[in-house]
């Protein structure tokens, strides 16, 4: 079962092909969004205003593909888990200099939602790699 991240359903939508051709060797019901990549796609709509009127439709027949998940009571403890690990890796980091980028909150909420399904999430982001217990694949890469 895999968890497409925001930036992995934004490539599907522009018609990537390695992540088409990915979901289709995969069953439909084995690809999910969940509600924080649904509202990521949903701020991207509203913010692009040039472009809403033809953007909605395409991501609502988006959604319709596939289930969506919600952040739960088990996801919800799995952030926390996560933020305390990342927090002090980050800060530490910081102290020391050292140039990063920190994982946002949003993306701790997808992991979360990821690893409280034990899922593999979508993403090309390697930030996500600082999450031990998180799996990722980028299915962009060549």
């Amino acid at each position: 079962m895999v968890l497409l991240d925001t930036n992995a359903c934004i490539a599907y939508m522009r018609g990537s092909s390695a992540l088409t051709e990915k979901c289709l060797t995969l069953r439909s019901r084995d690809i999910y969004l969940c509600s924080i990549v649904q509202a990521e796609l949903w701020h991207g709509i509203y913010a692009a205003v040039n472009s809403f009127d033809r953007r909605m439709p395409q991501v609502q027949e988006f959604f319709a593909k596939f289930p969506i998940l919600p952040f739960d009571e088990q996801a919800a403890q799995e952030y926390g888990k996560i933020k305390a690990l990342v927090e002090p890796l980050e800060k530490k980091w910081k102290r020391q200099g050292q140039k990063f980028k920190a994982i946002g909150d949003n993306d701790i909420l997808i992991a979360a939602i990821a690893c409280s399904r034990d899922f593999v999430l979508v993403s090309r982001d390697s930030d996500f790699d600082r999450i031990s217990n998180l799996r990722r694949e980028n299915w962009e890469e060549d």
